[in-house]
């Protein structure tokens, strides 16, 4: 779980989280709510990824590494 909070809203946000975690361990998700926040964070996932790409692609070809993997570390000699 992340927040973002203003340092004069800390007090706030935390009464509101532990709440909402009671509200969860009183209550659970329906199949419904699960279901959303998979769905959510498949979108993310994926949204990411695209993202991920697209900058991949804009960058100039001088930039890309030996091994054409833009996750390779190229600074380090292979352990072969």
């Amino acid at each position: 779980m992340q927040l973002e909070v203003e340092p004069d809203g800390l007090d706030r946000a935390e009464i509101a989280l532990v709440t909402e975690l009671e509200l969860l361990r009183s209550e659970p998700p329906a199949d419904e709510e699960i279901e959303r926040a998979i769905s959510q964070l498949e979108r993310e996932f994926w949204s990411s990824l695209q993202t991920t790409q697209a900058a991949r692609a804009s960058w100039p070809v001088s930039n890309w590494p030996a091994t054409g993997n833009a996750l390779s570390n190229t600074s380090q000699p292979s352990e072969r």
